[in-house]
């Protein structure tokens, strides 16, 4: 048997063993959850958030065992309460209760809107602000922030007010120092790839969507953090600004795009050697001449800055604006289809109030004021 054992393949024998003991250790969690759920002691939403800033589980324990599975945790449960007969083990009546009902969360309360728990979401005007809320842990990404942003992202594509979106992080750390691997690691292969493709996706947005996007960086944009930013129209950094995608250090590769857009951002000699040197000290003037970033500013301009940006990008004419991004990104790869693109965008554009109204703009020297009609 001993032998058989060690016949096996031991990266899988190695992450089978880590899926059961992670699996183990949500399922106890969930557990005492639902021992506090069930006593009255806080809302289901008050746990999560205390155990966020204080235990190093940034999508709380709740929120993590209700995507698990909490009929999986209950199996779990029972089986080691069967197996030891220890205390422990055996399913609280608030787990079960909450097992029984879908969630420790009402899916029919997710259903009416996105309740943002990793991101900040504000209307200015005609600039949507998403600030990524995670200061406590550098605004490192999770599942969760990625199905936050394309939900922020689904709503300001319904509200025809908003003009241009504003991305930072919050505090003055970081706009995003990566994806959180220590509180929300795949548990395998086939986990890695789907969250892989889900960020490329939700990342993928933010050149999608039909209004600049700007992304306003402070402090460390690394690995995932600079994926997300290179998925942006433009990038204003402070002088504090520190990147780079340092995968390789991991023996990873950048997995939300990375490979692909930065690329297109500073060519692809550059994007080999940011990627292959792994580093994570560039500063915001080498990224400045590499393309990455449009402008540096000192700490006492950011601020006004990004916001004068993000405003006068928004009072740009949104119809043009949005055709300009897709048939840049349609060229991309097949230049062809791009200038197709663009040679039924220039004529559709003549039909539309806001051509006529920049005209008149000009000729009476003027500031246009655009409609989207």
């Amino acid at each position: 048997l001993a032998r058989d054992l060690a016949a096996g393949p031991p990266i899988a024998q190695r992450l089978t063993k880590r899926a059961m003991l992670a699996g183990r250790l949500l399922a106890a969690m969930a557990n005492e959850v639902g021992k506090l759920v069930a006593n009255d002691v806080a809302p289901i939403s008050d746990i999560d958030d205390a155990m966020g800033l204080g235990a190093g589980f940034p999508e709380g324990p709740a929120r993590m065992a209700d995507e698990h599975g909490l009929g999986v945790l209950v199996e779990t449960l029972e089986d080691r309460h069967e197996t030891t007969d220890a205390a422990r083990y055996e399913v609280s009546d608030g787990l079960r209760e909450a097992a029984e009902s879908g969630g420790f969360y009402d899916e029919a309360d997710d259903d009416e809107g996105m309740n943002y728990e990793q991101i900040e979401v504000e209307v200015d005007g005609a600039v949507a602000h998403v600030e990524l809320d995670r200061p406590q842990r550098m605004n490192t990404i999770t599942p969760r922030m990625i199905d936050e942003l394309d939900a922020a992202l689904d709503a300001f594509e319904a509200d025809e007010d908003v003009r241009a979106v504003l991305l930072e992080g919050a505090g003055d750390r970081a706009f995003s120092a990566g994806f959180d691997a220590a509180s929300a690691a795949p548990e395998g292969s086939l986990d890695a790839a789907e969250m892989s493709r889900k960020g490329q996706r939700v990342f993928g947005r933010l050149e999608e969507v039909g209004m600049p996007v700007v992304a306003a960086i402070d402090g460390y944009c690394l690995g995932g953090g600079m994926e997300l930013a290179t998925a942006a129209d433009v990038r204003v950094a402070s002088e504090a600004g520190q990147f780079g995608q340092p995968e390789h250090n991991l023996g990873l590769i950048p997995g939300w795009g990375g490979t692909q857009r930065l690329k297109h951002v500073v060519g692809e000699g550059r994007a080999r050697e940011i990627i292959f040197t792994a580093r994570n000290d560039y500063d915001a003037e080498t990224m400045y001449d590499y393309g990455f970033v449009n402008e540096v500013l000192a700490p006492d301009e950011h601020d006004d800055r990004k916001w004068e940006l993000a405003r006068d990008l928004a009072a740009g004419p949104p119809i043009a604006q949005k055709l300009t991004k897709r048939a840049m990104l349609a060229g991309r790869d097949d230049t062809d289809a791009g200038l197709e693109l663009e040679a039924s965008a220039f004529g559709h554009l003549f039909t539309t109030d806001d051509v006529w109204e920049g005209l008149a703009a000009f000729q009476q020297d003027r500031e246009p004021e655009f409609e989207g009609e």
